[in-house]
C-alpha cells in the first residue's frame, strides 16, 4: 500500500512528498502538473503504486480511448462548476490527457486483456472496501483523490476547498500565486499524518 511506503521515507523525502501532493491538490485547476510521487523520472512508490499507474500502457487503445474521455467529460463536468462559481479554467488544462502509451509491453503476448484488468480492478475495489472501512469514506468524502486527503489532513476540509478556490482565483485573475508560497511555507509536516 503506498502509504505505508511513504510512511518508511526519511522525514525530509516524506514532507517534500506531503507538500507536492498538497501543491498538487491547490493548483491542478489552473497547471497541467506532474504526479507528486515523481521525482526526476523515478516514481517514489512504484512496487506500491495505484492500480491505474500499474494498468498505464496495457489498456487497448480503444479502451483507453473510451476511458480518457469518460475522464475528459468529467473533467469538463468540473470546469462548469467552476464556471457557476465565476472561475473558468484554462482549456488546456481542462482538455488534457496522457497520451496513449505503445512503450509497455506484456512479457507474454495475450497475457493482459481489457476484460482482465477491469476484472482486476473491480476485484481491488472490492478488497479495498472489505479490509479498510475508510476506504468508502476515502471516496465519498476526497473522491479518492490523494491530494485531497493530504490536503483536508493539513488544513481541514473546509479550509483546504477554500483555500483552493481563492488561490485558483486569485491565479487566473493575476497570474501570481503569492498566497501559495506563503501556505506551502507555512506548513509544518514534521510531525506523523498517518499515526
Amino acid at each position: 500500500m503506498a502509504l505505508d511506503g511513504i510512511r518508511q521515507f526519511p522525514l525530509d523525502r516524506r514532507s517534500s512528498v506531503l507538500k507536492k501532493s498538497i501543491r498538487y491538490f491547490l493548483i491542478n485547476p489552473l497547471e497541467i502538473t506532474s504526479c507528486p510521487f515523481l521525482e526526476g523520472s523515478d516514481c517514489l512508490i512504484y512496487d506500491d503504486r495505484f492500480f491505474g499507474c500499474r494498468a498505464y500502457g496495457l489498456w487497448s487503445p480503444e479502451e483507453y480511448r473510451r476511458r480518457t474521455e469518460a475522464d475528459r467529460s468529467a473533467k469538463r463536468n468540473m470546469g462548469e462548476h467552476w464556471l457557476r462559481l465565476g472561475i473558468r479554467l484554462p482549456a488546456a488544462v481542462v482538455d488534457f490527457q496522457l497520451p496513449y502509451c505503445r512503450e509497455v509491453l506484456p512479457t507474454e503476448a495475450g497475457l493482459i486483456s481489457d476484460r482482465l484488468l477491469r476484472e482486476a480492478e473491480e476485484e481491488i475495489e472490492q478488497i479495498s472496501a472489505q479490509l479498510h472501512p475508510w476506504s468508502g469514506r476515502f471516496r465519498d468524502r476526497y473522491f479518492s483523490d490523494w491530494s485531497f486527503l493530504i490536503a483536508g489532513l493539513i488544513f481541514g476540509i473546509p479550509e483546504a476547498v477554500r483555500l483552493k478556490f481563492n488561490l485558483v482565483k486569485e491565479g487566473l485573475q493575476t497570474g501570481n500565486r503569492p498566497r501559495l508560497e506563503d501556505a506551502m511555507r507555512g506548513l509544518d509536516l514534521r510531525g506523523d499524518l498517518f499515526t
